[in-house]
């Protein structure tokens, strides 16, 4: 578990989230070790996630869709997590 605990400190800012307060040695225990073997995904996914969230919010703001939005919202997260 050392080396997986090790990589994962490497790949993430595990140091900024222990300065900012977010995470602690302690917290990295209750992970389970196979969350711990991906990296961090590229900077890319992330704005495609956000132009569809803002797309589709928009969209919902001007009445064209209805409680479904929020499956829609669930399935396009899922989705832009299995291409990382």
């Amino acid at each position: 578990m050392t080396n997986t605990v090790e990589r994962f400190k490497t790949l993430w800012p595990v140091r900024e989230w222990k300065e900012n307060g977010y995470f602690t040695d302690k917290d990295i225990g209750g992970i389970n070790r196979h969350w711990l073997q991906f990296g961090p995904p590229e900077n890319i996914n992330f704005f495609y996630f956000w132009c569809d969230i803002l797309h589709y919010h928009g969209m919902r703001c001007h009445g064209k869709f209805t409680g479904n939005m929020f499956v829609f919202q669930c399935i396009m997260f899922i989705f832009w997590n299995c291409l990382i």
